[in-house]
């Protein structure tokens, strides 16, 4: 390869690299839900979250006024959207149980489950762009979740099932890294949201508050 080839070579990897990089950001898994009840339902529940729900992600690119800036973003969501599936369950019932394995009737009789819950993502958005200002430039974010998680009694029926959505939308202003901060900032907001509504939609569910009564 002659010094051409190469200067061009190099140009071309220059432009790549600048016309599309990929962040790849984990969210926080310590997020906890605000919403608190009074009292919680005396049921004993295990709770089973599948590795799609436990490993989800989502993305997207920063929609600019420059190509130059078509930045990807990939969000690693699954250990905070479990972990507050898991608070905000805990939340609500007195006991709950993290199961490592799909739920059975035999292992709800062993375990003597009052009710058992698996928890799936059913949708997940994001949606990024950059905005430019006199002085600098705020990064905004857009994200829509939604879970459902459907209870079985103990003859492993179905008995119910609960979804719920969390949204979140921020902008703020970019700082001097990559965006990671300021763009994933949405994505906690949704998952935050997501637990309270899930903590109220739990607790208000007449079926479930029925079965909590009879024990």
């Amino acid at each position: 390869m002659n010094y051409k080839h190469r200067l061009w070579y190099v140009v071309l990897v220059a432009i790549i690299v600048l016309v599309s990089c990929t962040y790849r950001v984990t969210i926080n898994p310590n997020i906890t839900p605000t919403a608190n009840i009074a009292n919680q339902l005396k049921l004993k529940v295990g709770l089973f979250i599948p590795e799609s729900t436990r490993n989800f992600i989502i993305s997207d690119r920063v929609q600019a006024q420059a190509a130059i800036n078509a930045d990807r973003y990939i969000f690693y969501a699954g250990k905070a959207l479990t972990s507050i599936i898991t608070k905000s369950t805990r939340r609500v019932f007195t006991s709950v149980e993290i199961l490592n394995s799909s739920p059975t009737r035999q292992m709800i009789a062993e375990s003597n489950f009052n009710l058992v819950a698996i928890a799936r993502v059913t949708s997940g958005q994001v949606s990024l762009s950059r905005s430019s200002g006199f002085f600098s430039e705020d990064a905004e974010g857009n994200t829509s979740l939604s879970i459902q998680l459907t209870f079985y009694d103990q003859e492993m029926r179905q008995f119910t099932t609960i979804g719920v959505s969390g949204m979140g939308s921020t902008a703020e202003g970019l700082g001097f890294g990559q965006g990671r901060k300021e763009f994933s900032a949405s994505v906690e907001t949704a998952i935050r949201n997501l637990g309270d509504e899930l903590v109220y939609q739990i607790y208000g569910n007449y079926d479930i508050r029925k079965i909590a009564e009879m024990q």
